[in-house]
């Protein structure tokens, strides 16, 4: 994920930062990164649309730099389509148009079901908080 941190002008002692991240790569890996899993963070819309802009920015990219022959029209309209769907995707879930939420069968209720999270501390449509 993207995200803003602020320099570090000095420190006493050496710094280490480590990012621990389980998100592949390659940008034609089947997208495991869910919205819903963060999306109450005040973060989650920049950095969720970021992550995005970079699938979809690394798809359009192969085609001018990856080990293959000149592409034809319908190969990079093709990957034009991959990379439109990326972010039309984004702005869905951003908008609440779409939901990646994971679910889960209720026998009890014989219907589908959801795991509940709890509400965020900040209410991240309070734009008081973003500014």
């Amino acid at each position: 994920m993207a995200h803003r941190v602020t320099g570090i002008q000095s420190c006493s002692e050496l710094r280490f930062t480590v990012v621990n991240s389980y998100i592949s790569t390659n940008p034609f890996a089947e997208e495991c990164t869910r919205y819903d899993t963060f999306h109450n963070e005040i973060t989650a819309d920049l950095e969720f649309a970021m992550h995005k802009t970079w699938r979809a920015n690394a798809q359009m990219l192969d085609l001018a730099v990856g080990d293959h022959p000149w592409p034809t029209r319908k190969q990079i309209v093709d990957r034009l389509t991959m990379a439109i769907n990326e972010l039309t995707q984004c702005r869905d879930l951003l908008l609440g148009i779409k939901s990646d939420r994971l679910g889960y069968y209720d026998e009890k209720k014989q219907n589908m079901g959801n795991y509940d999270m709890p509400p965020s501390k900040v209410n991240k449509n309070d734009e008081s908080n973003h500014s």
